[in-house]
């Protein structure tokens, strides 16, 4: 379904899961630690566990597809 013939991914697949990578503060290492600080600098302890929980399915969502590093990171924001 998000794979393609030749085994690579579905356009439409790159398109939601570039999205989902942004949502899931899966960017950058420290998008989920900026998702959970405060501009004051005080750390959410919710906000924290929330980010990391999004984190922890788009990881899951990258293995379940077998994508490899380059592929993950490499995927094109929709919006820019």
């Amino acid at each position: 379904m998000c794979l393609g013939p030749n085994g690579k991914l579905h356009p439409n697949a790159e398109i939601i899961l570039a999205e989902l990578r942004k949502f899931c503060h899966a960017r950058r290492p420290e998008d989920v630690m900026n998702a959970a600080v405060s501009p004051s600098g005080v750390v959410d302890p919710i906000a924290l566990g929330k980010a990391t929980g999004r984190r922890e399915v788009y990881d899951m969502l990258v293995q379940l597809l077998a994508l490899d590093l380059e592929t993950a990171v490499t995927l094109k924001d929709p919006t820019s």
